[in-house]
């Protein structure tokens, strides 16, 4: 795949998932504009590579997607919303701040970002926006009420881009990750404490490139037919 003179967004390009995916596009030719909320990571990922453009602060914000997208300058291709909160409490200990907070990184923060996006990818006659969203985005689970629908939310937001733009040339698709391996390959689920969720056990969980690769793959032009759709990649647990 071949991003040159492609300007690329990533969130949460620091993490486990994003750090990777922001890899990818570099190693692909693009010009990558990394965020993230910790000012620290985000200095060691531009050390590993020197030719990206990194904003700190918090992209859920007005302020902070204004200027994320401003850091893009006059042209936008790829939108990757990959920030995002977990929580794991059940719904009667859900209290209102940590439902707002929830609601606003994980779904707010991708529409700000979306809807900002959307006018310099038009201008440019096309663009691809692909969101982190979870298994959480397809079924219910046993607790994280705010993150569940946040992620449901998510995953409507991805297909009502994909409907209105399509004909414009932008496309736009949801990945929805399981359980995660984590650096200490301790595996864990998304949604966090896997055995709250589910009754059953947790699937082999993904490998954090796998994700990665399935992200830059979605935003490529070698998946110009794929949109509005959202792919699990969990190991086959929302298929049991």
């Amino acid at each position: 795949m071949d991003f040159s003179g492609k300007t690329v967004v990533v969130t949460a390009a620091a993490g486990n998932v994003g750090r990777l995916v922001t890899a990818r596009f570099v190693a692909a030719g693009a010009r990558v504009i990394a965020a993230d909320i910790h000012a620290a990571r985000l200095a060691e990922l531009s050390a590993a590579h020197p030719g990206i453009v990194v904003v700190a602060g918090d992209v859920a914000t007005p302020a902070g997607a204004d200027a994320l997208i401003a850091a893009a300058g006059d042209r936008l291709d790829v939108l990757c919303n990959n920030a995002a909160l977990i929580e794991a409490t059940v719904l009667e200990e859900t209290d209102e701040a940590l439902w707002d907070e929830v609601i606003r990184v994980n779904l707010t923060g991708p529409f700000l970002l979306s809807k900002r996006a959307l006018p310099l990818m038009l201008r440019s006659g096309g663009g691809a926006i692909v969101n982190t969203g979870s298994t959480a985005s397809l079924r219910g689970y046993r607790c994280g009420p705010a993150y569940t629908a946040s992620k449901h939310g998510l995953l409507g937001l991805t297909r009502n881009i994909a409907s209105a733009y399509f004909d414009k040339g932008i496309r736009c698709n949801i990945v929805c990750p399981g359980g995660i391996t984590r650096p200490d390959d301790a595996p864990i689920a998304v949604m966090a404490r896997s055995e709250a969720f589910q009754p059953r056990a947790w699937p082999e969980s993904a490998d954090p490139d796998g994700i990665a690769a399935l992200i830059v793959y979605l935003a490529s032009d070698d998946a110009r037919q794929i949109n509005g759709v959202a792919i699990p990649i969990d190991a086959g647990a929302t298929a049991a």
